[in-house]
């Protein structure tokens, strides 16, 4: 009986190692802000998508992540300067903010595949520098925990923010599909920052 049960842990560990895979994120953001601030009154609105790519394989317990690429597209930033936001006194700033997305790593907790990934905070409004904000972009729970320097999840009124994965799924099927959705609203007596994010993740199985 133990060399069976020896027999199948080596063969499961090869088997382990005989894969690995490719990991695509699909990230749509919509979003605004507005400060009634009376040093300076300003509102903006945005939307914007990133895509990011990466591939994982197995090491030991864990998995090593390897960083592919991200990329910023169809985005649409305005601004106004003032107490009503309207179209004839906005400011298309869209050429010039680039949210950045980081993929910091994937750990494996708890029979889970954690993402822990972050899109850079962007400061406003883009017109002045005398009085500025930030604005939470998304971040998911894992960036959280390690980092607190920045409080995120406190603010989400739906969804979560939790990127996760069933670890034995990604050996099962040759490809999954799962989808996030979640929304963030952040108000103080003269500032507010929402937005609702819409998360694809798809993961792919490849033999070595």
């Amino acid at each position: 009986m133990v060399f069976v049960l020896l027999s199948f842990s080596l063969k499961s560990l090869d088997q382990e190692h005989s894969f690995f895979w490719t990991i695509k994120m699909e990230i749509s953001v919509s979003g605004k802000y507005e400060s009634s601030n009376n040093d300076l009154m300003f509102s903006g609105k945005y939307s914007f998508n990133i895509i990011c790519e990466a591939s994982i394989e197995r090491d030991n317990g864990d998995y090593i992540c390897y960083k592919g690429h991200s990329k910023l597209s169809n985005i649409e930033w305005k601004e106004m300067i003032g107490k009503q936001f309207s179209n004839d006194k906005e400011q298309d700033i869209s050429e010039k903010i680039k949210p950045q997305l980081k993929l910091n790593y994937i750990v494996r907790e708890n029979g889970y595949i954690c993402f822990n990934f972050e899109i850079s905070s962007v400061w406003v409004p883009y017109q002045t520098q005398n009085f500025s904000r930030r604005i939470l972009l998304p971040r998911s729970a894992e960036n959280e925990i390690v980092s607190h320097k920045i409080k995120y999840k406190k603010y989400i009124i739906s969804g979560s923010n939790k990127i996760e994965l069933l670890d034995n799924n990604i050996y099962i099927k040759n490809k999954l599909q799962k989808k996030f959705k979640w929304k963030l609203a952040k108000k103080e007596p003269t500032w507010e920052n929402q937005h609702t994010v819409n998360l694809k993740l798809y993961v792919e199985r490849f033999n070595k």
